[in-house]
């Protein structure tokens, strides 16, 4: 099946910042698409809603929780929105989605944070929220 078949049978996808964030994703066999940046446009909002997308899970550096609040409350009344915990692997310094088509290392971190995301708006990710904004 090609790319938006996929999205139709999957319902559900990951956004990511950048090209190379939604090829370490789709390396790892998660469904992803990328904002090229922090921006989600109408056309992208557009895009999922026609291909009956039900849960989008933001793959966003979780440096970044400011614009992650800005995407929750633009995906929120159309999505259930998930945030996935990108923190670093280790000791390494390694947050970044895209890392993963240089180190395969890292497909089972990012498959961690996918698979263990929290909802937005639930008292875990409010916890990850405060910890990010008292840093």
């Amino acid at each position: 099946p090609n790319y938006l078949e996929s999205l139709k049978k999957n319902d559900s996808t990951v956004l990511v910042e950048g090209i190379f964030d939604a090829l370490g994703c789709m390396s790892a066999g998660i469904q992803a698409q990328c904002t090229f940046g922090k921006n989600i446009t109408n056309k992208q909002l557009k895009l999922l809603i026609n291909q009956g997308i039900k849960t989008v899970y933001l793959g966003w550096d979780p440096g970044t929780y400011q614009d992650i609040l800005k995407a929750i409350n633009t995906l929120s009344p159309m999505f259930e929105v998930k945030v996935m915990n990108l923190e670093s692997v280790g000791d390494s310094d390694k947050t970044d989605p895209g890392d993963i088509l240089t180190d395969r290392s890292l497909v089972s971190w990012i498959t961690n944070a996918y698979e263990n995301a929290m909802y937005a708006h639930s008292p875990e990710y409010n916890k990850w929220r405060l910890t990010k904004e008292f840093k």
